[in-house]
């Protein structure tokens, strides 16, 4: 198993993701899928917000700074595939975090914030990729553009907006996908 499903009323091997004119699509699973152009090209990022980690620490726009890519990355603590790849995260962000912003929306923070901060911690994700509560109101624009119903999720962000939506664990995938978008 390489995803979770958070939906299980989607259609085997697919997930349910709304648009922001309402329609439900389907988004096949474990593979790299185009976002909608239309919603990609109205989004960008980072826009102003500011919540807390899920280490309680202050955390806005600012935080992250100006980057070259963002890394948004969708994650549950049920997800065994979010947690296998955890550490590959961390890897990343300490080859990329010069150039790249990395933002962990952690699905199920409000119901497991113990479960969430072990797995991170464990895994030893560097301070810079923030963590943070994939519910809080403030991120809902966010959320909107990348939750495609299934666990794990990436969505990449050049200053050219969107890349594509990657789902399900990816691995090394990842950094093939980054260096493109440096290129």
């Amino acid at each position: 198993m390489t995803s979770c499903e958070s939906d299980p009323a989607s259609p085997a091997g697919t997930s349910g993701r709304t648009s922001t004119s309402g329609e439900t699509s389907t988004v096949p699973t474990d593979s790299t899928v185009p976002t909608d152009s239309t919603f990609a090209n109205s989004f960008t990022f980072p826009y102003e917000f500011a919540v807390t980690d899920l280490f309680g620490n202050a955390v806005t726009n600012e935080t992250l700074g100006e980057k070259e890519v963002y890394f948004i990355h969708l994650w549950a603590t049920w997800c065994p595939p979010c947690i296998d790849e955890m550490s590959d995260l961390a890897e990343l962000a300490s080859r990329y975090g010069d150039r790249v912003g990395f933002i962990g929306l952690t699905y199920d923070f409000d119901s497991n914030p113990d479960g969430a901060r072990n797995i991170v911690t464990v895994n030893g994700v560097p301070d810079y990729f923030l963590m943070l509560d994939a519910n809080d109101a403030s991120l809902a624009p966010l959320m909107n553009a990348v939750d495609s119903g299934s666990f794990p999720t990436t969505v990449l962000l050049s200053k050219d907006g969107f890349s594509d939506m990657i789902v399900g664990k990816k691995g090394a995938a990842y950094a093939r996908e980054i260096d493109k978008l440096l290129e």
